[in-house]
């Protein structure tokens, strides 16, 4: 092998040429733009943004936890692309948007939180499937579109729109699908299934080393721009072959990037920015270095392909690699030298691909972190395995070799699988446990294991049940009248619930069914106070229209009050009285209605446009709303867009400035009897308000259009928490005319 490698920098060293970066052939945009151009919005958090599949010189600005914008390059406009999608576009990532390859009339858009919709384009429609969430992955084929999400894969009909998910890989954490033949994919790099039977037909056990591919101190823009703060680094090469780097001073807070031959295009956290990139660099300083070296370096690890080495390759070809070019002056060489140095103790593999490897290990590897690392890792996959007597066997050659690897966490670790180890073989040669109560105590003891030692190193996907669960699914079927199988039923349940927000999902308001289900057929069961509980939370965390928050709050309220009298010696009794406070300020502050009309539906341009708000309390109980202290100063927020006068085309937010008048920002407290209401009436022309942060505004209508006023109302003074009905109004129509 270490023949091999130096042939290979010899050849390399001489015959290395530049390949053009396929990225650069194609411009984003069709836009002259000589030097800058920037698009500021200061009501606008932008996280990331793409360039739109839909329409030429546009571009999506996307935010996790907030709105995306349609921003359009040739008129600066911002549009909500809610207009599109609703509430789908808010908290879009960048992976979730997919254009379908096979019909480029569609869009495929997953929303974490909310689920998969597909975007008809020509339609400007789409169609929704609110259970599959949350998405990881989407797979683009012939006909059908699959989805892989944290807990199995869909099968979406592109003609028909009709989906059905996998039973056999119901409860696989979705994240790799690849076809590999005719009707079978390849799931995770693993698995082998045929979804036209939903079968799977194989489980491979080949894993590839994890290897770093590249240095975590650059932003990489493309194989020609760097940015490493606070430089933009202009590599380009001459006609003999050698580098030069240009080096600009780019003091702005940016991003994300992109760029093509002629752009370089990035955000800061409120503006998106275009460079001409010959503007960019016209001031930059050009430094002639060793860029031909480092040239010839990321040649040899392209073509050695780490990624694909076994471990004993692999760790061969490192320490060649350092051997070669340990006296290399140049620090980027160095660096990613150390970095691919540093995955030597990254094995990756399942239990008995890497037993495999000790023989090696022990007796080629040199360095002592290195062989902890392999012992700590067979270590944790003996764990999740649940092998635990392997587990503890390496445990002690780990504590006989290397005491100095095994941490206080490390040995606290070790104390309770010896526990579970012990506690599971007494279950396994006890002769006095019938077979049910065996898988029983065998699923639920596992499962603690789980819980204790493996769940809590999943920080965003959930550890595969499937081994604890089997014994738990085998009772239900071979024992369904046992004494144990409300427990079985009401773990796994409980389980997966819990781990559905665990994980950054909302509350998953289907379990109710899935508890209820328990109560009817296990009447008698002991859980019946803890499900009453959990049916209580997962009814008042639910996430839904306005106008349906009382009917969940109520529902929320009977399950916590049927808790109360049928068990009054409920251990979380505290709790739930707790809880009952809360879901019933939730409910009042849902007991509002706000009715919103103009003073007129036509106005002249420029013409004063009066909106009245009505806050009525539909409550049987006086509430009180906060107002400002001056009471001129409106408390209703309102947002404007324009729109032609036949509706069918966005235009643009209506425009606004800022008052500069001086109001007190004290708020008080105003008193309404049930039935009552407060009303307020102000010119949006001349007074508005936005937000309870911002300024006073004023809205210049000034442009032909029917006018969208969209409305919120607050209880507590910083929310909008009370939607209000929209009004649309006509400006300008005599004169369009």
């Amino acid at each position: 092998m270490k023949k091999n490698l130096f042939v290979l920098l010899s050849i390399l060293l001489i015959t290395c040429k530049s390949s053009k970066n396929s990225s650069e052939d194609t411009l984003f945009i069709s836009l002259e733009i000589d030097s800058c151009s920037r698009y500021f919005n200061k009501n606008v958090s932008i996280e990331n943004f793409i360039f739109s599949p839909i329409d030429s010189n546009v571009v999506w600005i996307l935010n996790t936890n907030g709105p995306a914008y349609e921003l359009r390059l040739s008129d600066s406009s911002w549009t909500p692309l809610s207009l599109r999608w609703d509430e789908y576009s808010f908290g879009l990532k960048e992976e979730g948007i997919v254009v379908d390859s096979i019909d480029r009339n569609l869009l495929w858009i997953a929303n974490f939180h909310r689920g998969l919709i597909v975007y008809n384009i020509d339609q400007n429609n789409y169609n929704e499937f609110v259970s599959i969430k949350p998405v990881s992955v989407i797979f683009i084929d012939t006909i059908d579109v699959f989805v892989g999400t944290w807990q199995g894969i869909y099968q979406i009909n592109r003609k028909t729109m009709n989906s059905s998910k996998s039973i056999s890989i119901a409860e696989i954490s979705v994240r790799q699908i690849e076809k590999i033949y005719p009707g079978i994919l390849l799931i995770n790099d693993k698995y082998e299934y045929d979804y036209k039977r939903d079968k799977i037909l194989k489980t491979r056990t080949n894993t590839k080393i994890e290897t770093e591919q590249w240095n975590a101190d650059d932003k990489i823009v493309s194989e020609k721009i760097t940015y490493n703060e606070p430089y933009l680094i202009l590599q380009e090469m001459d006609e003999n072959g050698s580098y030069s780097h240009e080096y600009f001073a780019f003091n702005k807070p940016a991003l994300k990037f992109r760029f093509d031959s002629k752009y370089v295009y990035f955000n800061t956290w409120h503006s998106f920015e275009i460079y001409n990139r010959s503007y960019l660099f016209r001031d930059s300083q050009k430094i002639r270095n060793p860029a031909t070296d480092i040239k010839t370096f990321d040649s040899v690890i392209y073509a050695l392909h780490l990624q694909d080495l076994d471990f004993p390759d692999y760790y061969n070809t490192v320490k060649q690699l350092n051997a070669v070019y340990e006296n290399s002056p140049v620090n980027y060489i160095q660096n990613r030298i150390n970095s691919i140095t540093g995955t030597l103790v990254h094995f990756s593999g399942n239990f008995n691909e890497i037993v495999k490897l000790e023989k090696f290990v022990t007796d080629s590897v040199a360095e002592d972190s290195i062989k902890a690392a392999y012992y700590l890792r067979i270590i944790y996959l003996a764990n999740y395995e649940l092998k635990l007597g392997k587990s503890l066997k390496y445990d002690e050659l780990l504590e006989k070799h290397f005491p100095i690897y095994r941490n206080d966490a490390h040995k606290k670790e070790v104390k309770i699988v010896s526990e579970f180890y012990h506690k599971i073989e007494r279950v396994k040669n006890s002769p006095d446990l019938s077979e049910d109560e065996i898988l029983w105590q065998l699923g639920s003891e596992y499962y603690e294991f789980y819980k204790q030692v493996i769940y809590p190193k999943y920080e965003t996907t959930l550890p595969d049940m499937a081994y604890p669960f089997h014994f738990l699914d085998s009772l239900l079927v071979l024992y369904p009248e046992s004494i144990y199988a409300d427990n079985a039923k009401f773990l796994m349940i409980n389980f997966y619930e819990q781990a559905s927000h665990d994980h950054g999902g909302y509350y998953n308001v289907e379990a109710i069914e899935e508890y209820k289900s328990i109560l009817k057929k296990y009447p008698d069961t002991e859980h019946a106070a803890e499900i009453y509980h959990l049916i209580s939370e997962l009814y008042s965390y639910c996430d839904l229209e306005f106008s349906e928050l009382p009917k969940y709050y109520r529902l929320a309220l009977n399950y916590a009050n049927k808790l109360l009298d049928e068990y009054p010696l409920y251990e979380k009794r505290a709790a739930v009285e707790r809880l009952k406070e809360e879901v019933n300020e939730m409910l009042s502050k849902t007991l509002w209605s706000l009715e919103v009309q103009s003073d007129k539906e036509v106005y002249e341009l420029n013409e004063p446009v009066f909106i009245t708000f009505n806050l009525k309390n539909i409550s049987s109980k006086t509430k009180s709303i906060k107002i400002w202290k001056d009471k001129d100063v409106p408390i209703f927020f309102l947002r404007v867009e324009r729109y032609d006068l036949n509706m069918k085309i966005y235009a643009n937010e209506a425009l606004m400035e800022e008052d500069p008048g001086y109001y007190d920002k004290n708020k008080i407290q105003v008193a309404i009897e049930p039935n009552g209401s407060f009303t307020q009436t102000f010119d949006i022309t001349a007074r508005a308000i936005i937000d309870w942060h911002g300024p006073l505004v004023r809205f210049r209508l000034e442009e032909p259009g029917k006018y969208k006023i969209t409305t919120y109302g607050s209880e507590s003074g910083y929310d909008l928490s009370i939607p209000g009905n929209d009004v649309w109004i006509t400006v300008g129509a005599k004169k369009i005319k």
